[in-house]
């Protein structure tokens, strides 16, 4: 298993080194507030691997984008790009920080974000 997350670990080093899209600017037009897991960007209800492959394929390949912005927007710097699967993957299996509300559960921005096409709000 280490030596996986070794692997792991340079293959997003290998893809900090390309020239990834900059997503600094929230692209959605969206404007309600609405209940959301931060790091859930699948919408599956859980937060854990696959959710750094969904936000990752939605960088660099083109891939769904998140329900709202916020939720891939997993270290709350106003962006999504690669240091939020980066912020994902360290908590999911180093023990790093864990990422900002609205975390674990269901619950709104304490900014007032608007997300509501999260799971969270059917």
């Amino acid at each position: 298993m280490a030596r996986c997350i070794r692997v792991f670990t340079w293959v997003l080093v290998g893809l900090c080194l390309l020239e990834a899209p900059s997503l600094v600017a929230n692209p959605d037009t969206e404007t309600i507030p609405g209940l959301f897991v931060r790091g859930d960007t699948n919408n599956d209800g859980k937060v854990n691997i696959a959710d750094c492959v969904f936000l990752l394929n939605y960088l660099f390949t083109g891939g769904s984008k998140t329900a709202c912005y916020e939720v891939g927007d997993v270290n709350d710097d106003k962006g999504q790009d690669i240091s939020d699967a980066v912020y994902l993957l360290v908590f999911l299996f180093q023990g790093g920080a864990t990422p900002p509300a609205p975390f674990p559960s269901c619950d709104y921005d304490p900014n007032d974000a608007p997300c509501s096409k999260s799971l969270c709000n059917d």
